[in-house]
């Protein structure tokens, strides 16, 4: 969750970037970020045709990412090139699910699939390397139905994103909210004082 803005502004400026272009194949991953973020901002700020438009950018960047692949093999950087890509395909569902789920009735369902495609996707981190995407998107499916007013299918989503990424604390967040509104007060309040301990 988080701030959108702050994290578009804490991103490398094209023209920081510059000295590495030749060198390696990081700034792909950082345009995949800023990309990303950029129809995040567009999508909470209410601008849903822009959001789709910047995700389809998203989409294409992709696409020129996978063709990237040989050079990055070349260049030594396979397994950075591995995390970028997958982080990229993560994203761009979790952002095509945002989309539909701000967007009219009969787009919510379709929400669904694409952060279950999200959750399908991301995989844990590998070779010591920290996790290019800091949460589970499994908890976006537990979002989708708390928005959908199915808090039972929500807590069991959270408790599966739980498994995954332990203590994340908007997921604890969320879980709260989801027992509160499946009448579960003792399990909320046992949630909340779980993340005071986490603080």
């Amino acid at each position: 969750k988080g701030n959108t803005v702050e994290a578009l502004q804490s991103l490398p400026t094209g023209e920081q970037l510059k000295p590495t272009l030749k060198h390696s194949i990081a700034f792909w991953w950082i345009d995949s970020l800023r990309i990303a973020l950029e129809s995040k901002r567009q999508a909470e700020n209410g601008d849903l045709d822009g959001a789709k438009v910047t995700a389809a950018a998203l989409a294409k960047h992709g696409d020129a990412l996978s063709r990237v692949q040989p050079a990055a093999a070349a260049g030594g950087e396979l397994s950075a090139w591995n995390r970028a890509f997958r982080a990229t395909e993560v994203l761009a569902s979790e952002l095509n699910g945002r989309i539909a789920l701000a967007g009219p009735p009969d787009a919510h369902g379709s929400a669904y699939n694409w952060y279950r495609s999200a959750s399908d996707r991301q995989r844990p981190a590998t070779l010591l390397y920290p996790p290019a995407i800091l949460g589970p998107m499994t908890s976006r499916v537990g979002d989708y139905f708390l928005f959908m007013k199915r808090p039972v299918d929500a807590i069991e989503a959270y408790d599966e994103a739980l498994r995954q990424f332990p203590n994340d604390l908007d997921t604890l967040t969320s879980l709260a909210e989801a027992y509160d509104a499946s009448n579960q007060p003792e399990k909320a309040k046992q949630t909340r004082e779980l993340i005071s301990s986490l603080k």
